[in-house]
């Protein structure tokens, strides 16, 4: 995917689990600003500070265009377009 033929530059992932962090990754990797949001404070506080998620990805160093962030809210605020990652077993209550 080239710059000239994207319609984007922003997005939001929706869970950073193994999948989600992977797609974070792979999407700021690309030049995309993202958010990531994570239920767990640990994780958005070790990817701002170390650029990794330990929990869910250790030994992965992240691409620095992933901002981590705890609120759902700031995680999706104007993107361009959202990535949704979570658990089966959790989807519905956080799309509520």
């Amino acid at each position: 995917m080239g710059a000239e033929n994207r319609d984007f530059s922003t997005v939001g992932v929706v869970g950073a689990g193994a999948w989600g962090t992977t797609l974070a990754h792979l999407l700021a990797e690309k030049g995309l600003s993202v958010r990531l949001w994570a239920h767990e404070v640990e994780v958005v506080e070790t990817i701002a500070r170390k650029q990794e998620n330990v929990l869910f990805l250790p030994g992965v160093k992240l691409s620095a265009g992933i901002q981590a962030t705890h609120s759902l809210a700031e995680a999706v605020d104007g993107r361009d377009f959202l990535v949704f990652a979570v658990p089966s077993q959790v989807a519905r209550p956080v799309l509520e």
